[in-house]
């Protein structure tokens, strides 16, 4: 499944909430015990946040063979984009669905102007560490969730040198 032209991006629909609510649930479990009880409850929206997202269209999903593998959302803050909930199905990991989807949200921003990337993670959460680190995002300081220290991560676009913008993505509606 390493080969990208399996993987399909797209918008999510409404009707997927809660399929999308329970695989970002599900992608987290594993590390419930590191966040506070608060924390968790923000890391992983509920079905009613989720449809939000997808009436402002921000939640975007990777589908492997009709089934929801994969999810990130996004919101435009001032000159770039913040990424959240980006969450992967613990049974394919591994398989640069992550990758795809962060290439994607970079693509969305490039087309949009933007400057910048941000996102938030955890320093317990190593594999997404490493992940965004080998995409270029760097360190931008630490803040506190419900008690759970976070990573601040940040990566300055550039149009100019960037191979995302250059690609052309058949496979992503």
């Amino acid at each position: 499944m390493k080969n990208n032209s399996t993987i399909e991006i797209r918008m999510a629909g409404h009707s997927e909430a809660a399929a999308i609510s329970a695989l970002i649930y599900d992608a987290f479990a594993d590390q419930k015990s590191n966040y506070t009880d608060g924390a968790f409850a923000a890391t992983t929206p509920g079905v009613a946040e989720i449809e939000e997202r997808i009436k402002d269209k921000t939640v975007w999903v990777a589908i492997v063979k009709d089934e929801i593998v994969g999810t990130a959302s996004c919101v435009t803050i001032g000159e770039g984009l913040y990424i959240r909930s980006v969450a992967v199905d613990r049974s394919v990991r591994r398989n640069g669905i992550a990758r795809f989807l962060m290439d994607h949200m970079e693509k969305l921003a490039l087309e949009n102007d933007h400057k910048w990337l941000k996102l938030t993670t955890t320093a317990f959460l190593l594999p997404a560490c490493r992940l965004y680190e080998s995409l270029g995002f760097k360190q931008n300081g630490f803040e506190i969730l419900y008690g759970t220290e976070l990573v601040k991560l940040k990566k300055i676009l550039n149009p100019f040198s960037s191979k995302i913008k250059l690609q052309k993505h058949d496979h992503v509606k």
